[in-house]
């Protein structure tokens, strides 16, 4: 059944973990930067073409983007959108690190600006706010993150996306499909892997359904433009139609 890893309480010591396994040669090291390993340079191209180029204008000027990895999205964001600001925000202090060193040059002149989500629900918001981010942001985009946490952590997320996208913004993000062909056998196939841990911490999908997802979008004041099921995950782009303001 293979090791069994303590990967710590919370998902920032996952993928915490993760870093220092991979730095340590535990975890295989395919490409350059951890998580190359997962997919493929070609697919990577046709989801940023299908969940970012194909609806955020060239002038878009303000992004977040919700769990970068090592940031091989956010470098194509930096190529695609030169005039914009990515702030890059993750719960990994480590995968942070990885980050800041694969993408210096965009870091030092501020294009990209690496941000610790942590304990306080509300931490980010008031940072975006401090910087007036609030009501202006293009694209709020999540491609590998949102796969790995349950309903209601996301839900901090998409709160945060309907705070601070701009009307008309775009909501741009992937998430684990129980629905789906793939991803009901991936459901039933990672029972034997993941039942040892008894709910703690592991690496492994927090399912949704596209109902659920679409529901809680559409009251939170967006308006899909996708809904595709892609293998185990659904891509789901929406824009803000309106501001809802909710007590949270």
């Amino acid at each position: 059944m293979g090791e069994r890893v303590n990967f710590g309480e919370t998902y920032g010591d996952a993928w915490d973990t993760y870093i220092k396994r991979y730095h340590e040669g535990i975890e295989p090291k395919i490409g350059m930067w951890p998580g190359d390993q997962w997919g493929r340079e070609a697919d990577w191209r046709l989801i940023f073409d299908e969940l970012i180029l194909a609806h955020v204008p060239i002038g878009a000027r303000r992004f977040l983007e919700i769990g970068p990895g090592s940031g091989k999205y956010t470098a194509m964001l930096l190529d695609a959108y030169p005039e914009a600001t990515i702030r890059a925000v993750d719960v990994s202090a480590a995968y942070l690190d990885v980050l800041r060193e694969r993408l210096a040059g965009p870091v030092a002149v501020g294009r990209v600006v690496p941000d610790l989500v942590d304990a306080d629900h509300g931490g980010l918001l008031r940072r975006l706010r401090t910087v007036d981010w609030v009501d202006r942001v293009d694209c709020v985009c999540a491609f590998d993150s949102l796969v790995h946490v349950d309903l209601q952590y996301m839900m901090g997320y998409l709160l945060t996306a309907a705070e601070v996208l701009r009307i008309g913004g775009v909501l741009a993000i992937m998430v684990a499909d129980a629905t789906s062909a793939a991803g009901f056998e991936k459901l039933v196939r990672d029972v034997r892997r993941v039942w040892p841990f008894q709910g703690r911490i592991c690496q492994k999908f927090e399912w949704v359904g596209p109902d659920i997802l679409a529901n809680i979008l559409s009251r939170l004041g967006f308006e899909e433009r996708l809904h595709r099921s892609h293998g185990a995950t659904l891509h789901v782009v929406a824009s803000l139609r309106e501001h809802v303001k909710l007590s949270w």
